[in-house]
């Protein structure tokens, strides 16, 4: 088993030259140089085709980011963390096999010129692979959101999953934060809006950001990462009455 990578010297040479180099993003079609490439041993090679990513079809529903989070996690289970945090590995596959997937999911033409360069490298580049590209680059978000949710022991192992991805407030916000790896902390937020449907029929989204501000202040001066799941769900239900006035614009109202 044996995955392509990019060598670290050619992601610094590439990121030099983007700004008078765009017309291969815009493409979606990179040139790439087997000299150019290292071999990630242990690493099952990865293709489009063998995973069965779904097409990017648009915004919303459409985009199949909950799917295509399973599916990439599903091929490389077994890549451990310390794998799965190689920058080198993110930028070939976003200018390898998933090139025209990122093409189509970040159209570079709709931003302008002055701006491109700076967009290509948040989405086509890992800067650090910590939580801030989370936010930016898909397929890293796809592995590590589907990574940190997958739970063996529940019927389906991945309804936390489903969840983070039914809402970007999740992707945007709850995994991206500074206990967003904290799989407790994780699950714990995931669980609690499953497991209470009626209190998060309306204003969903605000509710969970309400939720997020009250855990992240909490995180001030209490150690949430010594607190297990459940501990963490009764923190939450101690402000309940708190989530229950949240309004439409995800205020509470008294």
């Amino acid at each position: 088993m044996s995955q392509p990578i990019f060598k670290a010297s050619y992601i610094s040479r590439i990121k030099s030259t983007i700004g008078r180099n765009t017309k291969s993003y815009l493409k979606g079609d990179w040139p790439i140089d087997k000299d150019d490439l290292l071999v990630k041993k242990g690493l099952k090679e990865i293709n489009l085709n063998a995973v069965g990513f779904l097409d990017y079809e648009g915004p919303g529903k459409l985009s199949h980011d909950c799917e295509n989070s399973i599916k990439l996690f599903e091929f490389w289970k077994d890549m451990d963390p310390t794998q799965a945090t190689d920058i080198r590995l993110w930028t070939y596959l976003c200018h390898g096999p998933f090139m025209g997937y990122l093409r189509k999911r970040r159209p570079i033409e709709k931003e302008a010129e002055s701006r491109r360069a700076g967009y290509i490298v948040d989405h086509w580049f890992v800067q650090n692979p910590g939580a801030g590209a989370l936010k930016t680059n898909d397929l890293f978000l796809f592995w590590w959101g589907a990574y940190i949710t997958y739970d063996k022991d529940r019927t389906d192992p991945y309804q936390l999953t489903k969840e983070l991805f039914s809402m970007l407030d999740y992707t945007r916000h709850l995994l991206p934060g500074t206990q967003g790896r904290n799989r407790a902390f994780t699950h714990a937020v995931l669980e609690y809006v499953i497991e209470n449907p009626e209190l998060f029929a309306r204003f969903k989204e605000g509710k969970v950001r309400l939720i997020m501000r009250r855990l992240n202040l909490l995180a001030g001066y209490r150690a949430l990462i010594s607190l297990n799941k459940q501990e963490i769900k009764e923190e939450i239900d101690i402000f309940r009455k708190d989530i229950q006035a949240v309004d439409a614009e995800g205020s509470t109202v008294a």
